[in-house]
């Protein structure tokens, strides 16, 4: 039997229209009163000043020292909003506090978040150039002291996003702690549970790995200058909220995963390459503390991610390790009939109903 287009084009329509309600189901807000109070309606201007870290590791297993890189710290002030669906953060690095203490590290460091109420997602581009040995005691020859080893000639990218379904969404907000529109007015957790994507790279001058090292075989002398990793992992967790009194709150989040990761290694002197398929580690843990009231909210934010691979080296793995600190002052504001309204109209010609509800 052959279909007319009209009934072709109801049946897209119809699958359309089920698809997008599915959609929707996940992103509407159902919170639990009792537990999560929803603060989306009003406006959020936010304040905060911010501690990026980057840190890159390489060590053996049965190995006491590891080979620990660091990036110099930066630190930002920065400003933000968020309404209902929409938010937005702008930072600029503080010139006084951002001075090279070792060396100098130049960067490119995207983090954003997405904390919907059934689930959250992280999304990171990080490139980092210039660090510095922050364990001298590993060399045969360390630098004077109060000096450290520097490599300027390191440079690292990260990049990559985190999926994780909260499965308590109705009792427990991430929103809460991290995007301040929402307040946990009594304690409650959840079971996590999710997957990430992502690759790390790894490129220098001449070897990662310096000569004069305490341990003769460290890495079995393989003096690569590149490396590679390319991850697929699934994790899962407990993230909980205690709330203390009416309005403080100590929130702690925990995922631990697990999956593959491709990892090659060249070395351009001798234009050796070496690449395999290893299992994989990660961690992704996030904490945050503080007050959270009717209108007013000044908390500590705290989020790190840990990406460990196996290497094809023997009993070998390498370690990349970002995150950033976060000292936050938001305030809520009413917005007035008239100016509610004339938003309302936006919302309605961007956003469906049921995302409103």
């Amino acid at each position: 039997m052959k279909l007319k287009p009209i009934y072709i084009l109801s049946i897209i329509l119809l699958l359309h229209a089920q698809g997008r309600a599915q959609l929707l189901d996940l992103l509407t807000i159902s919170s639990d009163s009792t537990c999560v109070s929803d603060r989306s309606d009003q406006l959020l201007l936010r304040g905060f000043v911010m501690q990026k870290f980057n840190k890159y590791t390489l060590g053996q297993h049965n190995v006491a020292e590891n080979l620990t890189y660091r990036a110099n710290n930066n630190y930002h002030v920065g400003v933000g909003f968020h309404y209902k669906w929409v938010g937005a953060n702008l930072s600029f690095k503080l010139p006084y506090f951002n001075k090279a203490k070792y060396g100098e590290t130049k960067f490119f460091d995207l983090q954003t978040y997405l904390y919907l109420s059934r689930f959250a997602v992280d999304a990171y581009a990080l490139s980092y150039k210039g660090y510095y040995l922050s364990n001298n005691n590993i060399l045969k020859s360390p630098p004077p002291a109060g000096e450290l080893l520097l490599r300027p000639d390191i440079r690292t990218g990260n990049y990559g996003v985190n999926f994780q379904y909260i499965f308590n969404h109705e009792r427990f907000s991430y929103r809460a702690a991290f995007i301040q529109n929402q307040c946990q007015v009594q304690s409650a957790g959840s079971w996590l549970a999710g997957f990430t994507i992502n690759y790390t790279r790894a490129k220098a001058d001449s070897s990662i790995i310096p000569p004069g090292l305490i341990y003769n075989d460290f890495y079995s002398r393989h003096f690569f200058n590149k490396s590679s990793a390319f991850v697929v992992a699934f994790n899962g967790g407990y993230a909980y909220t205690q709330v203390l009194g009416r309005h403080f709150f100590i929130t702690a989040s925990v995922l631990l995963g697990t999956g593959f990761n491709y990892v090659a290694l060249k070395t351009d002197a001798t234009g050796s390459r070496d690449a395999r398929l290893h299992l994989q580690l990660h961690a992704i843990l996030r904490g945050a503390i503080g007050y959270n009231a009717k209108n007013d909210f000044i908390g500590l934010q705290y989020i790190n991610y840990v990406n460990r691979n196996n290497m094809p080296v023997l009993d070998g793995w390498q370690q990349s390790q970002a995150g950033n600190i976060r000292l936050t002052y938001a305030h809520r504001f009413t917005l007035k009939k008239k100016t509610a309204k004339k938003l309302e109209e936006i919302e309605e010609k961007i956003l469906p109903d049921a995302i409103k509800k």
